[in-house]
């Protein structure tokens, strides 16, 4: 196998409000929006949908809804979705290298894939591709940070010079670091496991356990994100009753914060109560992130792996 999967491209939250997601990112976040002007921005035919591109210290949000007022915008992609999960995390999308390696490696484990809106045709090492997330815990996307599709989208953490001097600790009263790590949620571990790692050629770091979020989890790095993969152990846990209702899924994004005190009293004062807490992570209700599931944490991934 020659591919190898670098930095997040984006992760997609799926909502109704797209304009107030979009500023919401921006307010609490410091979020750098870098799709104004583009073509197919915020509105593209293909997918009968409305997004943007959000960069927030190493990683970049894309938030997204269906485009309600066009005709046709419950048969395309989004739209399916949003009919059946409502607001809610997406997909977890990827940089890397040599796509069409990827393709014909999970070709041969009879993963499925899809090209944009949903197309079947074979793809070209330019082309996005979006696996079937029954086939990989959740939905996944891989894309060539080289293809021209992407020329006319400067992503400041790849172009910007100044990017990487922002402090972010500073640039709200979130008192962000960066992105701690991402939470899928599956019924088998050990399946899960050979997706990211075996298939996914990711690093297996270590496993633990949550009383506050009531799973079994499983530490893994592909590329240069953390995923942990978590199986709900109570049925009315906050993942539980996510995995009752939408199945397997990116459930969580985590981001690690410099006090967590300050940045609950901050969220709080942005309309985003705690939902529960232990000494080191925060669960923020959804009803105050639009639907998706939000952490917050002081710790760092190596800290929450059992030794």
């Amino acid at each position: 196998m020659t591919f190898a999967i670098g930095k997040i491209f984006h992760l997609i939250q799926v909502t109704d409000d797209f304009q107030g997601l979009d500023a919401w990112y921006q307010d609490v976040f410091g979020a750098i929006r870098y799709t104004d002007g583009l073509y197919g921005f915020p509105y593209l035919e293909v997918e009968k949908r409305n997004a943007s591109l959000i960069a927030i210290a190493s990683t970049c949000i894309e938030p997204i809804s269906p485009a309600f007022a066009v005709q046709g915008w419950e048969q395309a992609p989004i739209g399916r979705f949003y009919q059946r999960f409502g607001s809610h995390w997406y997909s977890i999308a990827w940089h890397l290298d040599d796509p069409i390696d990827l393709y014909r490696t999970l070709l041969g484990h009879e993963v499925r894939f899809f090209g944009q809106g949903g197309a079947k045709e074979e793809p070209t090492p330019d082309d996005p591709l979006f696996t079937h997330p029954k086939d990989t815990v959740c939905a996944l996307e891989f894309m060539d940070r080289k293809s021209y599709m992407l020329a006319d989208m400067p992503d400041p953490r790849f172009t910007d010079p100044a990017y990487a001097d922002i402090g972010w600790a500073t640039r709200t009263d979130l008192g962000l670091e960066d992105m701690a790590y991402l939470t899928v949620t599956t019924r088998d571990l050990d399946r899960a496991r050979t997706v990211f790692v075996d298939w996914l050629k990711g690093d297996l770091l270590g496993e633990s356990s949550s009383a506050l979020t009531a799973t079994q989890d499983v530490y893994v790095r592909v590329g240069e994100t953390v995923v942990q993969l978590s199986k709900p152990l109570e049925e009315r846990s906050l993942a539980g009753m996510d995995m009752a209702k939408n199945g397997e899924s990116l459930h969580a994004v985590a981001w690690r914060v410099r006090d967590l005190a300050q940045a609950r009293e901050f969220l709080a004062s942005k309309g985003v109560p705690a939902l529960d807490q232990d000494q080191h992570t925060l669960l923020a209700d959804p009803a105050g992130t639009f639907g998706s599931c939000f952490r917050f944490t002081d710790r760092h991934v190596t800290d929450l792996i059992a030794q």
